[in-house]
């Protein structure tokens, strides 16, 4: 997989395009939540190669590009996202977003009519109250590069805390999480800073001009952060959208149940049946989706 380099207004940033001349379905781009690069996504897309071409990139202010200034808002990164696209040629994409990766796909989907089909995991409608002090927190702490107290603060944010819910992994999961937080650098910091202030700064997400493509949204069925409550909101504003969750998982579902992540994708953008997907429930469809999978 060949790593190529492109700008967005001066700021330079990779990505990968994994090209299959024989595909069925349109390109799949991956963009990734707090904490990810573009690399995270290699697995998943291995079954989703035959039928699609692939679409990684590191845009301006995640993974590994150069972090953006503290104010930079998500539409920017949006904006390089479609800039993207055009440099590519792509006529029509799909596209899987995860956590805060979820703003930047949905803002995606609503400035270039492009974007076929959306995924947003994990996601929710506004900052919930209850978690503006923990964010607030988390920002404190960063700033302070406080990194131990600042990994295991954020691990307790985004997982399950009930004893009474089972999380598969979720000790497992928790602990790897928080030595790869421990070790993150400097330009990890301040892409951080940038991505929570661009959260806590844009408000709501936009759902009266929600974009009329299929989209779903999901989460794991115990996830503190964005709850199911929350996430069942969003979709329920949607023209053509579906809600589900994964069961025994919190907001860290992909490294609980890839299995099951996998098989949301082969459905969501394979259309390979939904029967196929472990782990997972179908809770909601709304609007036009009631006649697609209802």
């Amino acid at each position: 997989m060949k790593i190529q380099y492109t700008e967005y207004k001066n700021f330079r940033y990779p990505f990968i395009w994994i090209e299959n001349p024989a595909a069925v379905k349109p390109p799949i781009m991956f963009i990734s939540g707090g904490f990810q690069e573009m690399k995270s996504w290699f697995k998943l897309t291995r079954v989703l190669q035959v039928q699609s071409s692939i679409l990684l990139a590191d845009l301006p202010g995640t993974g590994q590009s150069d972090p953006l200034p503290e104010e930079t808002p998500a539409e920017f990164t949006a904006a390089a996202a479609i800039s993207l696209f055009e440099h590519l040629g792509i006529d029509e994409i799909f596209i899987g977003s995860a956590s805060y990766g979820t703003a930047i796909g949905y803002l995606t989907a609503q400035m270039s009519k492009k974007v076929k089909r959306l995924i947003l995991g994990g996601t929710m409608k506004t900052l919930a109250p209850h978690m503006f002090d923990g964010i607030s927190k988390s920002l404190k702490l960063v700033k302070d590069r406080d990194l131990d107290s600042f990994a295991i603060h954020i691990a307790n944010l985004v997982t399950n805390n009930n004893p009474n819910n089972y999380v598969h992994q979720g000790d497992f999961v928790k602990e790897m999480f928080i030595r790869q937080l421990r070790r993150i650098n400097q330009d990890d910091c301040k892409r951080f800073i940038q991505r929570t202030q661009s959260l806590i700064n844009g408000g709501s997400l936009d759902l009266k001009k929600a974009p009329e493509i299929p989209i779903l949204v999901f989460t794991g069925e115990h996830d503190p952060l964005c709850t199911p409550t929350y996430c069942s909101e969003v979709a329920r504003e949607m023209p053509d959208s579906a809600f589900g969750v994964v069961r025994d998982a919190d907001h860290l579902f992909h490294f609980q149940r890839p299995e099951t992540m996998e098989g949301i994708l082969r459905w969501f953008f394979l259309d390979e049946p939904l029967s196929s997907v472990p782990h997972f429930e179908l809770l909601e469809l709304n609007g036009a989706a009631q006649q697609r999978w209802g």
